[in-house]
């Protein structure tokens, strides 16, 4: 039984040691209770750190949400102090909801009208994760007589279950994958419908792969390069054969909602074989589909689709096979990490690293590190410029006054150490670590070594000029969090989980327990805690805080005006033809010859202006009075905002 693992207190001390921890329970569920109710009004802004007190009706799933993490918060520690030993019970319950007392700080904004600064908000989380990691600690699988306490698939090691559980878990969690990627495409459809989705970037991707079908190459009219001209990506002509049996925007709403949650698989199945549990790798394949950031990364701030995101399962199998010792596999996995993106060898870079230092591959290691180099300057000095207009690799300009080049950027710490060093520890660079690191309970700073991996990932985006992409909204995260995922996963492996440990990790725990499998337990619901209270506060999706606001915005259900004007216009135009379009207008028609969105004309043979559309930097809204008295143009339609001109051709008339 999990309590036979504490050090049990004299015969004299359990009273004193029973009333302290009802005290402490009872306070800290006070505690909890007061910081939910004072979590209602807020809404949490993820990009610039801050909450904000909003009044807003709440979405019925999102409070029978809250109410089930509530109860994951509360019930383990019950379950865990519901041991038969009646006098053990009040010590080990206060034991597991000591942690509570993190959440004060928050609950006491319940009774002032002020709202919490962040950092308090993820103080509150750790607290929570930090009571589910002792709850599970001290789960009771089996009672003293061997009589089974917990139902099979919360014990997850009795060996004539192990079948039927394995299946049943991979089952709901196959099933969890598919029901996210519905539920995130339809949201993904109806602001597509309602014109909150831009044609950059999603519906620059779905240009290019309709423009491959054409026989021009990965290319978006609007820019002189084509996209391997941007970054090298050779494998997004993987995605072509679907796209030409699905040549719909839909198509890549779907790919990015699956590949963002499919790596939960591999979790399971790392989990599962490092901890022998079915129950533990259940529970981290779920925390990795509730992670906030999975539900921010299907919409990346409306640019939607991000190639990247092919990435993150392929970084997810790398890992797993390397761990388990499959070396032949995830040299595979590593070869076609590189194939997506340049960027990311900064990901098999930090792999090889990892292998050299920690591991007794450290050949293999120095390799796959030499060749990520070899490979990143061979992309952005000889592969991107062959195919860019301008014979250059232009995406470094991400990094600001760092340099012009990558040379520049890798000698800034010699040549700007101030302004790099100031990049590092701005205050958003210091949140964007923190709430990737909280919903995972802090786990992959015990798993620090496989974390180290995913450091030359970090410093591209930490060195970012623009401090909005330091965050879950936006897509450059999507080669971190696999890193930092199984880094937490890794500790489920440690040898070290039930030798001796130092006071401070007996102090976090609550007790010095030896039972690695007990550890195993803690640390996947404390992931699992942390995921959840992660996702409801700053994710997005219809279990979040978020989505009461999206609920209450009417016009997100009603048929937006606009839809038929577009629906309309793509009945009366050919598809044959050149569209010049505004910025959110432009993705409904992808599917034409050529579809244009940048400032210059083009000589496109229509126009169509979305006279609000805000998103819109090209200044065509602003060019419908002059088009109005431009012979070349004929006015076609004013409809709402929607200005339509076609461009008259020599010796056709305007009503032809």
């Amino acid at each position: 039984m999990a309590n036979e693992m504490l050090e049990l207190d004299s015969a004299d001390g359990r009273k004193p040691k029973a009333a302290f921890g009802a005290v402490g329970a009872v306070a800290g569920v006070v505690a909890f209770i007061a910081t939910v109710w004072a979590l209602q009004p807020l809404q949490f802004h993820v990009v610039n750190y801050t909450a904000q007190r909003v009044e807003s009706p709440r979405y019925p799933l999102t409070v029978m949400y809250l109410v089930g993490l509530c109860l994951l918060t509360v019930v383990p520690a019950l379950w865990a102090a519901w041991s038969g030993l009646r006098l053990l019970c009040w010590s080990t319950l206060g034991r597991c909801l000591w942690p509570l007392v993190l959440t004060v700080p928050v609950a006491c904004y319940a009774f002032v009208d002020v709202v919490p600064p962040f950092y308090l908000v993820l103080l509150m989380v750790l607290g929570l994760t930090w009571t589910g990691y002792r709850s599970g600690l001290r789960w009771p699988v089996r009672a003293a007589g061997g009589t089974p306490l917990s139902p099979p698939l919360l014990r997850g090691e009795a060996s004539g279950d192990a079948g039927s559980l394995h299946a049943a878990a991979v089952t709901s969690l196959v099933v969890f994958i598919i029901v996210l990627t519905y539920v995130h495409t339809r949201l993904q459809i109806n602001f597509f419908e309602h014109f909150a989705l831009g044609h950059a970037d999603f519906g620059h991707f779905t240009e290019e792969l309709k423009n491959v079908l054409a026989g021009r190459g990965l290319r978006s009219d609007s820019f002189d390069n084509t996209r391997l001209g941007w970054h090298f990506v050779p494998m997004l002509y993987l995605l072509v054969p679907g796209y030409w049996l699905w040549p719909s925007p839909y198509y890549l709403m779907v790919c990015s909602a699956l590949l963002v949650h499919i790596a939960a698989l591999p979790a399971y199945y790392l989990a599962r074989r490092l901890s022998g549990s079915v129950a533990v790798g259940w529970l981290i394949g779920c925390a990795w589909l509730l992670l906030p950031s999975q539900s921010r990364l299907v919409y990346s701030h409306t640019y939607g689709f991000q190639w990247i995101y092919f990435a993150i399962p392929l970084i997810a199998l790398m890992i797993s096979t390397g761990l388990t010792g499959r070396w032949r596999t995830c040299l595979v996995f590593v070869v076609l990490i590189l194939l997506c993106k340049e960027t990311a060898a900064a990901a098999t870079l930090g792999w090889g690293v990892y292998l050299a230092l920690f591991t007794a591959r450290r050949k293999l290691g120095i390799s796959i590190a030499v060749v990520s180099l070899v490979y990143v300057v061979l992309c952005v000095s000889v592969f991107i410029p062959h195919f860019a207009a301008t014979d250059s690799y232009q995406r470094v300009d991400q990094f600001g006054d760092l340099g012009s080049s990558f040379a520049a950027v890798a000698l800034s710490p010699f040549r700007s150490p101030g302004l790099l060093f100031g990049r590092l520890v701005r205050p958003q660079a210091i949140y964007f670590l923190l709430i990737l690191l909280a919903p995972m309970a802090l786990t992959p700073l015990r798993g620090w070594r496989v974390s180290l991996a995913a450091v030359p990932t970090l410093l591209l985006i930490l060195l970012l000029r623009n401090s909005d992409w330091l965050s879950i909204k936006f897509w450059h995260q999507a080669t971190v969090l696999p890193f930092l995922f199984f880094a937490g996963i890794a500790t489920l492996g440690d040898g070290q989980l039930a030798s001796s440990t130092p006071r401070v990790v007996d102090w976090l725990r609550g007790g010095r327990i030896k039972d690695g499998r007990a550890i195993a337990r803690g640390v996947a619901l404390a992931m699992f805690v942390g995921a959840g209270w992660g996702h409801y506060l700053f994710g997005f999706s219809p279990l979040s805080k978020s989505y009461d606001l999206y609920a209450a915005h009417a016009p997100f259900h009603a048929p937006d005006p606009r839809l038929a004007t577009v629906t309309r216009l793509r009945e009366e135009i050919p598809r044959n033809k050149s569209l010049h379009a505004t910025e959110r207008l432009a993705a409904h028609f992808v599917d034409y010859a050529h579809i244009y969105t940048k400032a210059d004309m083009k000589g496109a043979d229509y126009v169509i202006i979305d006279r609000s559309d805000r998103w819109d930097a090209s200044g065509l809204p602003q060019k419908a009075r002059e088009l109005a008295g431009d012979p070349a143009y004929w006015l076609q339609l004013q409809e709402g905002p929607i200005v339509v001109f076609r461009r008259v051709v020599a010796g056709v008339s305007e009503g032809e």
